[in-house]
């Protein structure tokens, strides 16, 4: 499995996840953003002012089908990481595929 996924996994299992209206609600808390490459042009274009206001990256790599199935829910479009460590190391494996011109896997 994808390593990215792989530790938005494990961030959902540590309860270091934020979904949806909860997220929306506690940007403050946030590290790190997934909003799904599949979100309707309205979402994405909200979350991407949040993040811009909270100076947050956002991802928009994933498909809401891949990033559910990583945390084992159904449906989820938005999702972010609460955990300074987990946000880390999820941000340097994306800037590591980046580097070596990997796509996700």
């Amino acid at each position: 499995m994808d390593k990215v996924l792989n530790n938005l996994g494990i961030a959902y299992r540590a309860s270091k996840v934020l979904l949806g209206e909860k997220l929306l609600a506690q940007m403050a808390l946030v590290k790190l953003v997934f909003v799904a490459s599949d979100a309707s042009a309205k979402t994405q274009e909200r979350l991407a002012k949040k993040c811009y206001y909270y100076k947050l990256p956002c991802i928009k790599t994933y498909s809401s089908q891949e990033i559910s199935a990583a945390i084992g829910k159904n449906n989820v479009m938005i999702l972010g990481i609460t955990d300074t460590g987990l946000a880390t190391s999820i941000l340097k494996e994306i800037e590591r595929r980046s580097v070596n011109g990997e796509t996700s896997a």
